[in-house]
């Protein structure tokens, strides 16, 4: 019985090995993504901060510059935080290119997968038969051997 070769190994392994790759790639990606998630959430928390603490100073009895250096402050922050919308925006569509071509990158090695799975049960199929028609002839061979046997005169 010969050994099963699949032709295109080679390029299930290298499916396999861009796969990973691909893997990994959406893990950075996604860890980018969080990060700049983050760095917005922090930026919004300060902007609250600074929102409640210009209208403490507005109650209370400030000085007009505190006032307008708090506001400009804030313009600030509103101007980061459009900033780093962008970028996590950006980031979001980044992380799912990277989903779509780890997606598109499985289903190949997929269907490699399945072919190679479809070749072998073929070999085995054929491996089987060829077992069985040994087997066959084998059995035939002897019973004509025990025929030839049992037709011969007995000689004393």
């Amino acid at each position: 019985m010969k050994k099963f070769k699949f032709r295109l190994q080679r390029v299930l392994d290298t499916k396999g090995s861009e796969e990973k790759m691909r893997q990994r790639d959406l893990g950075i990606a996604q860890q980018t993504f969080n990060t700049e998630e983050e760095r917005l959430k922090n930026l919004n928390t300060e902007l609250r901060e600074q929102s409640e603490k210009q209208r403490s100073l507005v109650s209370g009895s400030a000085k007009v510059a505190d006032l307008v250096m708090n506001h400009r402050w804030q313009r600030q922050l509103n101007t980061r935080i459009s900033k780093q919308t962008e970028e996590v925006e950006h980031c979001g569509e980044v992380v799912e290119e990277r989903r779509q071509e780890l997606l598109e990158t499985s289903r190949e090695k997929k269907v490699l997968e399945r072919l190679k799975e479809k070749k072998f049960e073929e070999y085995r199929i054929t491996e089987l038969t060829a077992q069985q028609n040994a087997l066959d002839d084998l059995g035939s061979r002897k019973r004509s051997i025990m025929v030839e046997e049992a037709e011969e005169p007995l000689s004393d």
